[in-house]
């Protein structure tokens, strides 16, 4: 019995012992709040000492992916029941560890990924931005967007500038309203970082419309192109296609900035009969054709003679133009006469009738030929 109460004395001895050794020596715990963060944001270290001692001094040591040891970076207190805590903002991959009283605590890492930030800009290209403490020039960004079937899709690629943005152009961007995203893979953030993307934007769809003035212009004169953009934005720059009708495809020939209510207008002189187009990034309007008349001009001359000339972009030389006389309500040819090379004819009075008449001059399409409408000038009075 004696040996057994010797015994049970000499345990209670060597666990007081250890009390006040550990109170002597207390240790800590460390913990994180997340072993991820997006540079700029911050995470919170927490502990506790060993002997929850309120008011003792915690060193919080820090390695950085791109340093060689650790270095303390604060201290903090512990507070009821010996907890203490800590908020950091690592802005690359970093090593984190506790210090009470000489005793340190185990590590814990935090990685960061690269800040990736996308802003639709007015003119309605998106822009790429990757903010970190180095530059990512050279390297390459994503650009995703979210697909009927839930998940992200690359659809465009781009590489950073010297101020780790770029540009990705409207002509680039899909159509509709997708969400896109931003996106950059571990190999191109590099050392010190992890991949990452951005936080999804809604993109909203763009589209343009196109009016005519009039869908038929007599050669040398002038018509009204106009529309409307969205969204609407003043600046919003479109661009203003023709098709001639001898020509297989479009031509850029202006382009148009649309005002604050996102309506735009030009004006155009078109020598002949041409479809017109308005593009708005990869949105395009429905296309519109004015067709072209001949511009008709008569004149009398001495001895009731009537001259006539047809004015277009060719030669019409040898193309016959048309006297027409007013009757019942229609109108008749009662004359004909081949062009010269100038355009011109001169009709003489016994090709005319005779007593007051209500003529004009007319060319048939067939004669005036492609490019044009036919045309009619306009109606004068005629008397011999």
């Amino acid at each position: 019995m004696r040996k057994v109460v010797l015994s049970v004395v000499a345990v209670a001895a060597v666990l007081l012992v250890a009390a006040a050794q550990a109170s002597r020596h207390p240790t800590t715990t460390l913990s994180v709040s997340s072993l991820q963060v997006i540079h700029g944001n911050e995470v919170t270290l927490s502990g506790r000492i060993s002997d929850r001692q309120a008011g003792m001094d915690v060193s919080i040591l820090a390695r950085p992916f791109n340093r060689g040891s650790m270095a303390r970076i604060a201290s903090v207190l512990t507070g009821t029941g010996g907890k203490w805590s800590y908020v950091a903002s690592p802005s690359i991959a970093t090593t984190y560890a506790a210090s009470v009283a000489g005793k340190t605590s185990r590590t814990i890492m935090v990685g960061v990924h690269p800040a990736l930030t996308l802003t639709i800009l007015s003119s309605g290209a998106v822009k790429a931005q990757v903010s970190a403490v180095r530059s990512f020039h050279g390297k390459a960004v994503e650009l995703q967007r979210f697909t009927r079937s839930g998940g992200w899709k690359t659809f465009a690629k781009r590489t950073l500038n010297a101020g780790s943005s770029t540009v990705f152009p409207l002509s680039s961007l899909p159509h509709g309203a997708p969400l896109l995203r931003l996106a950059m893979s571990v190999n191109q953030a590099g050392p010190g970082y992890l991949g990452g993307f951005g936080t999804a934007v809604k993109y909203h769809a763009h589209g343009v419309s196109l009016q005519m003035s009039s869908f038929k212009v007599v050669y040398g004169n002038s018509l009204s192109l106009s529309g409307s953009v969205f969204p609407r934005h003043s600046g919003m720059q479109l661009k203003v296609l023709a098709r001639p009708f001898m020509q297989a495809e479009f031509q850029e020939v202006a382009t148009v900035h649309a005002n604050a209510a996102g309506k735009w207008q030009m004006r155009v002189k078109t020598p002949f009969t041409t479809s017109y187009e308005a593009r708005f990034g990869n949105a395009s309007s429905r296309v519109l054709t004015v067709g072209v008349r001949p511009d008709m001009q008569v004149r009398t001359l001495s001895g009731d003679r009537i001259w006539t000339h047809v004015s277009v972009s060719k030669s019409i030389t040898g193309r016959t133009i048309q006297i027409q006389r007013r009757s019942n309500g229609h109108w008749t040819t009662v004359a004909r006469r081949p062009l010269n090379a100038k355009a011109s004819a001169i009709f003489t009075p016994k090709m005319l009738p005779a007593g007051t008449s209500r003529l004009r001059t007319a060319i048939s399409v067939n004669q005036v030929g492609a490019g044009y409408l036919g045309g009619f000038g306009k109606p004068f009075v005629y008397h011999r």
